[in-house]
Order: C-alpha cells, then structure tokens, then sequence
C-alpha cells in the first residue's frame, strides 16, 4: 500500500517542458510599421521605443521568433529521448 505522502507526490502535477505544439500559426509583419508607429508618438508618451531601445528589441524580438526555431526542434535526432537538448522555441509575447 501507498502511504499518504507517496501518493499526493504521484499525482501532483508535472510540467513538461517539452512540449509544444504540432501546427504553428505565423504572422509575419514589418519592424517598419512598429519604427513609424515609434516616431509618430509623442516623446512624452514614447517612454520605452526611443531609436536604439525599439532596435535592440526588434533584433532579439526577431532572433526568439525564427520560425526555424520550430524546425530545428523537430528535425533534432534526440527529438523525445529522455536527455534531450531542450530547444529555443519562439516566443510568446512581442516586448
């Protein structure tokens, strides 16, 4: 028989972090839009977009949302193997 302990650490839920989906919706825009949008605000109200901050971010905002990111994951040959190398995959939020 199970002791009390023994049976909540069993059925307490994991995560599982390798674990992601098999179809991917991509949505491709232009950082050029973002850039114009930047320059029409208001300096007063343009507190995190100025030139090189909305660079900075555009770049590391484009390098987490690869979609190759999703391909290298899924043509890796450990792919579901238990020492999996665990992949950089896109990201979910924009800034």
């Amino acid at each position: 028989m199970i002791d009390e302990e023994e049976l909540k650490e069993m059925l307490k839920p994991k995560f599982q972090n390798h674990i992601y989906p098999d179809s991917v919706i991509f949505m491709r825009g232009e950082d050029d839009y973002i850039r114009q949008y930047a320059k029409k605000m208001p300096k007063s109200k343009n507190l995190k977009w100025d030139v090189e901050n909305l660079e900075r971010r555009l770049r590391r905002y484009n390098e987490c949302n690869d979609i190759e990111l999703f391909k290298l994951a899924n043509n890796a040959p450990d792919l579901g193997l238990p020492n999996a190398k665990t992949h950089m995959l896109p990201l979910t939020r924009f800034f």
